[in-house]
């Protein structure tokens, strides 16, 4: 067991953060960058939790700038468990730290609840040979962040977010989205910050997913609809944003009315074998008819579209 003497220290604001050199995962450079952005996103929560803590750099720095009012901090390692205990202990945080040795959150306490999460988190599925360390680099096969994104929700406030460090020369964000949604989580954007120029780190920000909410994407699906008779049907493979173009296929005009379980929206007519083009909107999963409201009261369901729940 280490003792006080063994550590050295690094100034997080007025907090001294115990450390050596096999805890250290990248943290301390990445402090920099982690402060601004959650001033800019969140400014001040009430607590914040750093997963995969090491030394706790990051969750040290966040509460000495006054970006959080309590702390709580987790490693598997005991070796960073007893860092960050000692650096409790050194500044007189027990009131406003608690530390946990956990495999992720395997044995996190479950009325632990946090307004954000943050971490640097180990980068590669597979053993990186450059760095050598493992346990600090290395997540096989992504075990610990499918089991992390899997119970993460569980501990989030209303309205909390996870923002964790990730590298590009090991991931992409479509590696984790999966992981997001099967955790109940939505995927809010993907942030890079390269402050002291070039960099492969970006930061991942995701929420507890709120039913019904449908955040624009990078690109919006577009979707042909045949309005024909008998009626046609169109199947949406998950819900989103979409252009729909509309296309007549009969011999006369029709005047599309957009049907929902609570609302409808009348458009305008469509000529014999003309489209046209509808503005982006949002569909939520459900069953979506195309009636025909011409003047000539011929009526009638022209398209149906499904769309399916992520």
């Amino acid at each position: 067991m280490a003792t006080a003497s063994d550590y050295q220290i690094e100034r997080a604001g007025d907090i001294g953060v115990r450390w050596t050199p096999e805890l250290d995962g990248g943290g301390r450079i990445f402090v920099p960058e982690y402060l601004p952005i959650v001033r800019h996103l969140f400014g001040r929560v009430g607590r914040v939790f750093e997963f995969c803590a090491g030394p706790g750099f990051i969750g040290f720095s966040l509460l000495a700038h006054g970006l959080c009012d309590s702390l709580a901090l987790a490693d598997v390692n005991p070796r960073a468990v007893e860092a960050l205990r000692e650096t409790v202990r050194g500044n007189d945080l027990a009131d406003r730290v608690d530390v946990y040795q956990c495999d992720g959150l395997a044995g996190m306490p479950g009325d632990e609840r946090w307004d954000l999460v943050v971490g640097n988190p180990p980068h590669f599925p597979e053993p990186y040979p450059r760095f050598g360390r493992g346990l600090i680099t290395d997540d096989l096969g992504w075990r610990l962040h499918e089991d992390f994104y899997g119970a993460v929700g569980g501990h989030l406030a209303d309205g909390g977010s996870v923002l964790l460090l990730e590298n590009s020369m090991g991931s992409s964000p479509r590696d984790f989205t999966p992981m997001l949604r099967a955790g109940g989580l939505e995927h809010v954007r993907t942030l890079w910050y390269p402050a002291n120029g070039q960099s492969c780190f970006y930061y991942l920000w995701s929420k507890k997913a709120l039913s019904g909410l449908i955040l624009e994407p990078a690109a919006i699906g577009a979707y042909d609809v045949e309005l024909t008779a008998p009626s046609s049907t169109l199947i949406i493979e998950k819900d989103g944003l979409f252009r729909l173009r509309l296309h007549n296929r009969l011999d006369r005009p029709v005047r599309p009315r957009l049907m929902a379980a609570a609302w409808q929206d009348d458009l305008d007519e469509i000529r014999p074998h003309d489209s046209r083009s509808l503005p982006p909107l949002a569909f939520p999963a459900g069953t979506y008819g195309i009636d025909d409201h011409s003047a000539d009261g011929k009526g009638g369901r022209l398209a149906t579209i499904a769309v399916a729940a992520r």
